[in-house]
């Protein structure tokens, strides 16, 4: 391959720079939301055992309930977004 100008370098350079940004922002924005999910999904089977007494079938109805949940949200996600583009959402005191 010929070597690259030095106008060049400087394009490359600042492209995988901005690119760079943007991927820290969605690995963090992964990182702040996963990380609950994940203990959530962990912790559920002992908060089903301990607190609520619940048998092996029913902890599974519950996890999976959860899972299931998140399939829905995901498969009806582009939907509610269509939905509700443009309107403001404020908080009244």
């Amino acid at each position: 391959m010929p070597p690259e100008r030095l106008g060049g370098e400087r394009v490359v350079r600042e492209s995988l720079t901005s690119s760079l940004a943007a991927i820290r922002i969605v690995l963090g924005r992964t990182l702040v939301t996963g990380m609950p999910a994940v203990s959530v999904s962990a912790l559920m089977p002992i908060v089903a055992a301990r607190l609520l007494h619940a048998a092996d079938a029913q902890t599974t109805v519950l996890c999976g309930g959860v899972w299931m949940g998140a399939v829905i949200g995901a498969l009806n996600y582009i939907r509610l977004r269509d939905r509700l583009e443009g309107r403001s959402f404020s908080i009244r005191a």
